[in-house]
C-alpha cells in the first residue's frame, strides 16, 4: 500500500515495540492492586499490615478463617505462614447482664435461665494469624 510518496498510512504500520513502563507507573498499578486487596480482605474481617504500593504484603487475621485459603486458591498469590501476632479489637470482650429478681443487674451465668436484657462489649486483645506474600 506504499505509493510513489512512499508514504505509509498509519493503520497499516507496525505496531511500536512494548515499551518498559516507568517505576511510577508500576508504583501507581501496584497501589491500585493493594486497595482492591485491601476492600476484598476487610470484607473478609482480615487486615493488611504494610504499606501500599510495597511488594511484600503482611496480612492478620483471626484464627480458623479461610482468608489465607481463598487468596491461594486465587493462584496469583504464594500466601506463607509468619507466625502469630495480638490485635486489639473494640468488640473482643462481650457480657451479657441481666435483671435480678430483686430489680438489680448482673452478669448472665452459666446455667441460668435469664434472658439478657443487656449486652455490654469491650475491647481486647486477640491473637490473629500473621501471613506474608508478594504482590505481582
Amino acid at each position: 500500500m506504499i505509493d510513489e510518496t512512499r508514504y505509509i498510512p498509519m493503520y497499516s504500520r507496525e505496531a511500536p515495540p512494548r515499551r518498559v513502563p516507568l517505576p511510577g507507573e508500576v508504583l501507581a498499578d501496584r497501589k491500585a492492586k493493594f486497595a482492591s486487596l485491601l476492600k476484598y480482605v476487610a470484607a473478609r474481617q482480615g487486615w493488611l499490615s504494610s504499606v501500599p504500593g510495597d511488594v511484600e504484603v503482611t496480612l492478620e487475621c483471626l484464627p480458623g478463617s479461610s482468608l489465607p485459603d481463598e487468596l491461594r486458591a486465587g493462584a496469583e498469590y504464594k500466601v506463607e505462614s509468619d507466625g502469630e501476632t495480638t490485635r486489639i479489637l473494640p468488640h473482643a470482650i462481650t457480657t451479657q447482664i441481666v435483671s435480678n429478681p430483686d430489680g438489680t443487674l448482673g452478669p448472665l451465668t452459666e446455667g441460668s435461665s435469664s434472658r439478657p436484657v443487656l449486652t455490654i462489649t469491650h475491647a481486647g486483645i486477640v491473637r490473629v494469624l500473621k501471613f506474608r506474600f508478594k504482590m505481582p
